[in-house]
């Protein structure tokens, strides 16, 4: 599946801390990110404040999920505004 801007990425704890976020939660995701453009995506982790980074992901460390509605320009212009601060 191609990435679009604001999808969505669970992602596989494959450290130790994902693995214990995976277990607690009875889920096999430990986090997600926001695809911001093909190529970034906007996160956050135990570690690090909110940030942009650069898509560095293999395809089978995530699941992607794309929001079915339409977003209105208003809402796509302040993730936009949101991910650039980062």
């Amino acid at each position: 599946m191609e990435l679009q801007p604001f999808d969505l990425l669970f992602c596989f704890g494959r450290t130790w801390i994902g693995r214990t976020i995976s277990r607690v939660t009875h889920s096999p995701y430990s986090y997600v990110a926001i695809v911001r453009d093909p190529l970034h995506i906007v996160e956050t982790d135990w570690r690090k404040p909110l940030r942009t980074d650069h898509l560095n992901y293999r395809s089978s460390d995530y699941d992607v999920f794309r929001y079915q509605g339409a977003l209105t320009a208003t809402q796509k212009d302040r993730m936009k505004h949101s991910s650039t601060l980062c």
